[in-house]
C-alpha cells in the first residue's frame, strides 16, 4: 500500500507502507528529501530547458517510492518510480529524481534528445553543475561513483 507523505504545487510523493525503518527504509525520510527540494530542483530544470515547465494538464507529477534494487524510471509525462532499499542514501535520492525529471523535460522540450530505452540519464557533468557541493555539502553518491548517470543526446546542449 502507497502513503501519502505530502504535497507541494507540483508535487505528490508517496512511499510504500513497508519503508518502516529498522530492517526497511525510513519511508517519511526518504520522502522528506524529495520533497524538500522537489519545487526547487523544477525551477533550476526549468532554466536549463530554456523556461519550459510540464503543463498543468500534467501536475501534478507524483513520485513514488517503492521497495527495489535501487535506480528509477517515469512515464516520460508525470510519474517518477525510485526503487529504494537499505542501501539507499536519503541525501542521493533528490539527485535521482531530478534525473528522472530532466527526462520529462527532454520529452517534453522535443529537441532531439534521444532516451535510450527507457532510463536515458543526464549526463554527470549537468548534475554536477546541478547539484553543486555548497549547495548541499557534498555532491550525491549518484554523481560520485560509478553509478552517475549518463546522457545519450544527439545534442550536446539540453537547450538547442
Amino acid at each position: 500500500m502507497m502513503i501519502m507523505y505530502g504535497s507541494t504545487t507540483n508535487f505528490v510523493v508517496f512511499y510504500d507502507s513497508s519503508f518502516t525503518g529498522g530492517g526497511q527504509p525510513d519511508g517519511p525520510t526518504l520522502a522528506r528529501g524529495v520533497l524538500d527540494y522537489c519545487e526547487y530542483d523544477l525551477v533550476r530544470l526549468s532554466m536549463l530547458f530554456g523556461g519550459i515547465l510540464p503543463p498543468a494538464s500534467s501536475l501534478p507529477i507524483q513520485i513514488n517510492l517503492v521497495p527495489g534494487p535501487g535506480g528509477a524510471s517515469n512515464n516520460l509525462v508525470n510519474s517518477i518510480t525510485c526503487y529504494r532499499n537499505m542501501n539507499t542514501d536519503p541525501l542521493g535520492l533528490p539527485a535521482l529524481v531530478v534525473a528522472q525529471e530532466a527526462e520529462i523535460f527532454m520529452s517534453l522540450q522535443a529537441k532531439g534528445w534521444t532516451l535510450i530505452g527507457a532510463t536515458a540519464k543526464l549526463c554527470r557533468g549537468c548534475l554536477r553543475r546541478f547539484f553543486t557541493p555548497t549547495a548541499r555539502g557534498s555532491f550525491p553518491p549518484v554523481i560520485r561513483g560509478s553509478m552517475a548517470p549518463r546522457a545519450h543526446p544527439t545534442r550536446h546542449d539540453p537547450t538547442g
